[in-house]
């Protein structure tokens, strides 16, 4: 999962729509949207795992509100075109 993760944030950080460049400069905005990323990858990747906005939002501390973390879910989602699943290694294992 956590490699899936840096997968998103990559891939968003690279794509240059929505605020993904305002990420590369403001380390608020940067650290924001690494922990969405992580957000996202828990939520489409893990399967006992429930993980919400406000419980992330309490496990940063505080340091971001559960309703900037669901805007930058949307914003990285729109960004990447929706495209967040790809294949694992796990995936091919599953089908031998």
């Amino acid at each position: 999962t956590a490699w899936i993760a840096v997968s998103l944030f990559d891939r968003y950080l690279s794509s240059g729509k929505c605020k993904s460049q305002e990420a590369l400069k403001d380390k608020y905005k940067f650290q924001l949207a690494a922990i969405t990323s992580f957000y996202i990858a828990v939520k489409v990747h893990e399967e006992f795992v429930e993980l919400d906005t406000v419980t992330l939002a309490k496990l940063c501390r505080g340091y971001y509100a559960a309703a900037d973390i669901a805007s930058m879910e949307g914003d990285i989602l729109f960004a990447l075109d929706w495209r967040v699943s790809c294949p694992t290694p796990m995936d091919f294992a599953r089908q031998m």
